[in-house]
């Protein structure tokens, strides 16, 4: 028994030399070396109020087209020309199925390939009962407190009019890119892009052109939002999760509600819901989320890195941790799990048209976040394997989802494109670390696969996690500053580009 305790303790000792060992030689990625520059000086009380008066723009999509108001985005396109003269003078501007807008800066070397920077001049609307929690009126377009407050400051009036103002900044000092730089400005990504984003990525493809690189909306520089990091994170997207919404079906017998049986159409829908709840996809870590914890690691504490490090004996520990976190319903958990598997949101229930009356058919729709590990088939055929013994529950996809896409392609990091966006992230926001993301949600972006080298999703606004609350919700603000800093990144990035 004491050589079998002394074995034992030997054996701990070694493991623990080993996970010691690894973590402190783990080939962790480190951040770019960049020296400092100055800060561009910029007025930036003019340009806050171009971006209020960006957001005063109802340009709105609704789920349901025949509500939107074409004359709202005519109206901004005029606007655009008259505050960006010195840009619409030297660029060429395109009108692309009559909403949408392609501009073209010619670059001074033919032989390389563009690149193209993405935003989107639609905004969701304000949920009817809601606007009275708004500080400000949601498209007042209201400056107060050294925040710009409105719908769309965030979500992407933000990032469009950045371009705009560092764009006409460039051009009014006589620059001119070394590689052509092309802005596309779809009306509709909101729901979907089919009749903007797509329509632009098609007549790209008919002219034969190939894109470097893309970049797009997608993610931020956060604070506070990884557990354990102590320095702001600047996430470059450089994949996002696929997209598809599924309907359950639930059926039942009909009668009156004064004599009801025991099972109805939706007692056998809530069954499925929580089976569905009950039974999530599996969390794994491969790129590229690994990627990000590897460009993480030197910033977390030392356990932490030990888990990283080490995932040939801790990796079978941490999906299960996470799961637990999860399902506490801390506010952080949400953002850390759908970076690890697909996820599931059940949105929308339909039963019976009369209170009194049992309905034969009752209808869940589960919106579904594609990981790029798994595809819609894939997740298809794992939730009807769930009722594959339930002949009363139908699983299919919706057949009026706005958007039906599976994940994109991982873009690569040693690219010029990464690197270019990683440089200029170094350079304005220092202290920032620099990590590949996977992007949980769906960008315009996804629609230019087949024409660019690489697609990176970084939008350089600096978020607290209360921040993440107010795209798609209330009281969507920038402060002043922020805004430009968002400026002073894409002057930047205009000046490495090709460089």
């Amino acid at each position: 028994m004491k050589k079998i305790l002394i074995g034992f303790v030997a054996l701990i000792g070694v493991l623990v030399l080993v996970v010691s060992m690894k973590t402190v030689t783990y080939p962790w990625k480190m951040q770019v070396q960049v020296p400092p520059i100055e800060p561009l000086e910029l007025d930036a009380d003019v340009m806050a109020s171009h971006w209020a008066e960006a957001v005063r723009f109802k340009t709105i999509s609704h789920q349901d087209p025949e509500d939107n108001d074409p004359n709202e985005l005519l109206a901004f396109h005029r606007w655009l020309q008259k505050t960006y003269p010195t840009a619409h003078r030297v660029l060429k501007r395109e009108t692309i199925n009559e909403h949408s807008l392609l501009y073209s800066w010619e670059g001074n070397d033919p032989s390389l390939e563009p690149v193209i920077f993405l935003a989107h001049m639609d905004v969701v609307p304000v949920q009817p009962g809601t606007e009275d929690r708004w500080t400000y009126p949601p498209f007042a377009g209201i400056v107060s407190d050294g925040f710009i407050w409105g719908r769309g400051t965030l979500d992407m009036k933000g990032i469009l009019v950045g371009i705009m103002e560092a764009i006409e900044h460039k051009v009014a000092l006589g620059h001119q890119p070394r590689r052509t730089i092309m802005l596309s400005f779809g009306h509709d990504e909101e729901i979907g892009g089919r009749n903007g984003a797509v329509k632009i990525a098609e007549l790209l493809k008919s002219r034969g052109v190939r894109l470097k690189w893309v970049i797009d909306e997608g993610s931020a520089i956060t604070q506070g939002i990884i557990p354990g990091t102590g320095v702001p994170n600047a996430l470059v997207g450089i994949a996002e999760k696929g997209y598809v919404t599924l309907e359950l079906i639930a059926c039942g017998k009909a009668g009156h509600t004064s004599m009801p049986p025991y099972d109805t159409a939706v007692t056998r829908l809530a069954r499925a819901i929580t089976k569905l709840q009950k039974n999530p996809f599996p969390v794994s870590m491969e790129e590229p989320v690994s990627q990000m914890l590897d460009t993480l690691g030197p910033e977390l504490p030392f356990t932490a890195r030990a888990a990283l490090a080490n995932r040939w004996l801790f990796g079978p520990l941490i999906a299960p941790a996470l799961s637990r976190w999860y399902r506490s319903n801390a506010d952080a958990s949400k953002g850390i799990n759908a970076l690890f598997r697909t996820t599931v949101a059940p949105t929308m229930l339909q039963g019976s048209s009369k209170e009194n009356v049992l309905p034969i058919k009752t209808r869940a729709l589960v919106n579904v976040r594609v990981h790029p590990r798994d595809t819609i088939q894939s997740v298809l055929e794992h939730v009807r394997e769930l009722f594959k013994d339930d002949p009363n529950v139908t699983v299919k996809i919706h057949s009026d989802s706005t958007l039906v896409s599976d994940p994109s392609p991982i873009s690569g990091t040693d690219t010029e494109g990464y690197r270019t966006i990683e440089r200029t992230v170094r350079e304005v926001f220092p202290e920032a670390v620099v990590t590949p993301y996977l992007v949980i949600a769906a960008t315009d972006s996804r629609h230019f696969g087949q024409l660019a080298e690489g697609i990176y999703r970084f939008g350089p606004f600096v978020l607290s996690p209360e921040d993440l609350k107010r795209p798609h919700g209330t009281n969507e603000r920038i402060s002043v500053e922020g805004f430009a800093d968002v400026v002073r990144f894409y002057t930047r990035l205009i000046d490495n580009i090709g460089g």
